[in-house]
Order: structure tokens, then sequence, then C-alpha cells
């Protein structure tokens, strides 16, 4: 439950067990599962024809429940007791009442809620209803392997690319700055319209939940549960910051072109000595103005790593104080408040630059002092990054004795030591079988996975995860520099559009190993 290849309290927020062993075993499992906020649920009733688990059974199930806090309710057909709100799951589901060849007993949905008092149903293959049996020729059209919502999801980001692919075109064939703004600001909208147009057309379903996604992330809440999809959409976002302060830029620009020219019309309207007054405003607004975002731009960078920074911090509060989890939460916290002062410090240095601040006698000064501390900053940043990148997300750093590089920050409450015999690749599927971990199937040498990365591995090759810790550290650096006005990486030619386009090669990496982890842990 705890430990293993599966490290089910890991991941399973609910498990269930029967209690044939004795208490002993919600104790077992209550030492490892709380401290996580998990709950049990015990084998009270069975919906199979001629089971055991009846009568004192029964009863005796009811009894341990009211006695331990770390079961949350029932398997059975039936509400137990009053005495506690606890839940009851039910198996056995079908649309009509009956039973099947193998002893399974159906009972229907409004028969299990309304009059056993159930409140939640298990449904597998009794949702078919009668005609079981025919299942293999009725559906023998369909195609099982239909790449389902994953598709769309392509299909859905090729649209989206195919936009901002012609609106980049058509921006380089223009000469026009106006002309460009207006194209540039015109993609955007037409992207947002395909994301939120109502109609259930264009991938409806993907889209909704890509917009769900986005309210979760954005919703301002310290209770609700945080996903992992919450996780890596927040994190790529963070990629995305400077885009919203150019987002601004766009917009300020287009803005300055259409007040321009309605201003000048009022102009060539006027009279007297106004009018002069107004065209040296009008003049000295377009050379000042959407040079830079300014401090809203800075506070728009910010925005991405302050919604993940919501999210460490909610699951800090739901974490057992003292508990692993709760200094792992804290500590990525502390990660992703680190960026602000980067952030912070960089458009104080481009402030200083474009104010004109460097002709009194302290801004030479002020300039460098500001430069020092961004440096420490973003070494900070960068480094501890990194290491988060290689220890937390990717779970990576394991050494045989138990020790592991996470434990630097978050150590783990015990330590254990591995008893993996070596690194070992399996699939999925693989994993579901009965043999899969008998020694028969795993190599012979104890201890031997390669170095500084862990037991259980999704890909084969080694060296991809040495190569892809390299290169983290390696773009983790670079892409600092985007975020700096001192080191003006986009005035170089093609110098943003190059680490824009290592950044979502990083980004793009860091994914497959976040979710590569997840299955394999």
């Amino acid at each position: 439950y705890g430990g293993g290849v599966y490290r089910i309290a890991d991941w399973a927020h609910i498990t269930n067990c029967h209690v044939i062993p004795g208490e002993g075993i919600i104790q077992g499992l209550a030492e490892v599962g709380a401290p996580k906020g998990r709950g049990l649920l015990l084998l009270a009733e069975m919906s199979s024809k001629g089971m055991l688990a009846t009568g004192a059974y029964t009863d005796k199930n009811v009894e341990m429940a009211l006695a331990n806090d770390f079961v949350i309710g029932f398997i059975g057909s039936r509400r137990f007791t009053e005495e506690r709100d606890l839940i009851t799951m039910t198996p056995g589901v079908g649309l009509h009442a009956s039973g099947d060849a193998l002893g399974q007993q159906y009972r229907t949905p409004e028969m299990i809620v309304t009059e056993n008092g159930s409140d939640i149903i298990i449904v597998g293959r009794g949702i078919y209803g009668p005609g079981k049996d025919v299942l293999p020729t009725a559906h023998a059209d369909i195609d099982w392997v239909d790449d389902g919502l994953y598709g769309n999801v392509f299909r859905l980001a090729a649209v989206l690319s195919g936009i901002a692919s012609v609106g980049w075109i058509l921006c380089a064939m223009s000469r026009e700055p106006a002309i460009q703004t207006a194209i540039t600001l015109l993609t955007y909208i037409v992207i947002i319209f395909v994301l939120v147009v109502p109609r259930r057309i264009l991938f409806y379903t993907v889209r909704r939940q890509f917009l769900g996604l986005l309210a979760r992330i954005m919703k301002p809440s310290m209770s609700d549960p945080v996903c992992l999809a919450d996780v890596v959409m927040a994190d790529i976002l963070t990629s995305c910051a400077r885009m919203f302060a150019d987002l601004f830029l766009v917009g300020c620009q287009f803005g300055k072109f259409i007040w321009s020219k309605r201003f000048g019309a009022d102009i060539s309207a006027s009279q007297g000595g106004l009018s002069a007054l107004v065209q040296f405003v009008r003049d000295r607004y377009e050379q000042d103005a959407c040079t830079s975002s300014g401090m809203t731009g800075m506070l728009l960078v910010c925005v991405p790593y302050g919604f993940r920074l919501r999210q460490c911090v909610n699951e800090y509060l739901k974490a057992a104080p003292g508990s692993s989890d709760a200094r792992r939460h804290m500590a990525n916290a502390i990660k992703y408040a680190s960026s602000f002062p980067v952030i912070a410090l960089s458009a104080t240095q481009r402030q200083v630059a474009v104010d004109g601040i460097m002709e009194t006698k302290y801004s030479d000064w002020a300039l460098h002092a500001a430069f020092g501390l961004w440096v420490v900053a973003v070494a900070f940043n960068s480094l501890y990054s990194f290491y988060w990148d290689v220890a937390f997300d990717w779970n990576l750093g394991h050494s045989s004795s138990g020790w592991k590089l996470s434990d630097l920050v978050a150590p783990t409450d015990e330590k254990q030591p591995i008893e993996m015999p070596d690194t070992f690749v399996v699939s999925p599927a693989d994993a579901l079988r009965d043999d899969a971990l008998s020694k028969s199937n795993l190599p012979s040498a104890r201890h031997n996975f390669p170095w500084m990365l862990r037991p259980c591995l999704r890909f084969a090759s080694h060296k991809l995860y040495y190569i892809a810790i390299v290169l983290d550290f390696l773009l983790r650096v670079a892409w600092t520099m985007k975020l700096s006005s001192y080191i003006q990486i986009d005035t170089m030619a093609y110098g943003a559009f190059w680490l824009n386009a290592l950044e979502i090669y990083r980004r793009w990496q860091w994914s497959f190993l976040r979710i590569e982890k997840e299955t394999a842990l």
C-alpha cells in the first residue's frame, strides 16, 4: 500500500479491504494513508450469489468502522449505520434486476439508491442490461483502438496552430507596422473565438474541458482539490509568462494606432493655439507609448507563477502538519515565489534605462546593485527549478541505500532501502499480469539500477534520462536571459524566437517525463 512498485497510497485517494485478518489491517493501512489524507472502504458485503460476507461478518465491519476514523464507509448493498456519516458504495448495478452465468446479482439504481439508501453505485458491464453475451457481435464494427479524446486534442491544437501560422505569414508579408499590429490582434481574437464558441462544433468537448481547466487554475480557492492536469497546465503557463506582457503590448499598440487616428482628425478640425498644444501632446504620446509594458507587464508576467503558487499553498494547507507532503509543498511554493524577485528586478533595470535615471549621480550604483541582486535571484531560481525538475517532477536521483535527491529539502518520513533487484521497464499492460514482478521476470542483480535514476523506468534507454537532465539544466539557464532587460537578447537577430523555441522544447520534454513519472510509480 505504501511501498512496492505501485505505491498505491501515493495516488489512490480511496482503497478497500476486507477485515478477515482482523482489525490490524485497518490500523496498518491507516499508518500509511492517514497522513496523506486517504480513506478506506470496508468490504462489508458482496454482490455475487452465495457470498459469505453476511451476518456476523457484516456486523463486525460496522463495529470496526465506527472505531476507526480512517474508515470512510463500506462496499455493500445498503446503508449499514446512522451513527456516523459513512458512505456506502454498491457494485452489481444494472439497468435491469437480474443475474448472469457467473453468479453476479444485478439490481437497478432505483433499488440501490432509493430503497437501500446507498450513496454511490459502481457500474461495470451491467450498464449494458440484458443481452450481455451479444456484445462482441453487436459492437463488432466499432474501432476499439480509436484515438478518443487525445486525438481530438491534437486536432484542436492543429486548428489553432494553423490560425496562428496564417497570422504569422500575413504579418511577415506586410510592411506596415499598423497593419502588422492589426493582423496580430485579429489572430488572437480568432483563436479566442474558436476556443469559446458555444456551439457543439470544433471539438466542443475538448474545448469545454480546456476552458474548465483554465477556470480551475484561475479560481482563487484554498480548498478545491488540485488535479495533476491543473498542475501540468499551470506549469506550462509559466513558460508562456512573457507572452502575457507581449500580448499587452500588442493591444497597447493597436489602441495607440486607433487613438492617434481619431486624435489626428480632431486636431485638423481644431483652431488656434490649442491645436499646437494638442499636437505636441500627441507627438510625445506616440514617442513614449507602448515602448515597454512597464509595471503592467511585470504584473502580467507574475500571473502564471501566482497561479502555481496558490496551488502549492492549497496543497500545503491540506497536508498533515509536519509531514513529508507538507514540507514538499512548502518547498515547491518557495520555488515559485523565487520567480517574483527575478521578474521585479528585470523590470527595475528596464525602467532605469527607459526613464533616463542613469543621468543622475546615483544611477550607476543603482543599476549595478539591481543587476547584482538580479544575478543572485536568477541563479537561485534557475538552479532550484532545475533541482526540482529532476528530484520531484521526474523523481530521479535515487540511490540503492534508499536516499534520494528530494530528501535534501523534503525528506520522507521513513527511509527504507530499495528492494528492487534491478531497473526494469514494464508497460501498463504487463504490469497487470500476475507474474509481472516474479523473480523470473526481473533481472538477477540486486541494487543495480542506473546511477541517480530510479528503480522503475518507462523508457528502455537510460541515456534518454541523462540527456534530458543535461538539456534541462542548459535550457533553464538560457531561458532566464529572456526575463532580463539587462541582457538584450531580444535585440539579437532572431534571438527571442530561438529562446522561445528552446523553451517550447524544454517544456515538451519536461511534460513527457512528468507524466512518465506518474505512470512509473
